[in-house]
């Protein structure tokens, strides 16, 4: 591990504090940030870009769901454990709808109550995070 990678988020905008202190950085695709990730998860409906930073992509439609929720689901559990030695950034095109179910679901994993994952991503995160209707219900859904 390195002193990059131990580091962790500052309190930049963007990022995510999780109940249990864990940090996450959301992003769109196309932000500039002052910090590079050393993971980044993009969850696009198309190949991501190339960087030189370790990458996971999560085909997600746009205003939509997983392609796959069961892959999401897997390997977001993965993303949450690498949030206390990485800097993990979640990626979409604009960092607000498929972002923000990302970093709902691993609010889930981090132990808020799915029906409560939403309200506390757009209290912590971003004020329209979670874009649809579906994406909300599919959160509240989730058992994990």
């Amino acid at each position: 591990m390195t002193a990059h990678a131990t580091a962790g988020w500052s309190d930049e905008a963007g990022v995510l504090v999780l109940p249990s202190g864990r940090r996450v950085r959301g992003s769109g695709a196309r932000r500039q940030a002052s910090a590079t990730p050393t993971l980044a998860v993009f969850v696009l409906d198309h190949e991501p870009p190339v960087t030189v930073w370790e990458q996971l992509w999560l085909p997600w439609l746009d205003f939509g769901l997983p392609l796959n929720p069961i892959l999401a689901i897997d390997t977001l559990r993965s993303v949450h454990e690498r949030l206390t030695c990485d800097r993990v950034e979640v990626s979409c095109a604009a960092g607000r709808g498929r972002t923000g179910c990302a970093l709902s679901v691993l609010a889930i994993i981090d132990g808020i109550e799915p029906t409560h994952a939403v309200a506390y991503v757009r209290s912590h995160y971003r004020s329209d995070a979670v874009e649809t209707a579906e994406q909300e219900q599919w959160l509240a859904g989730l058992v994990l």
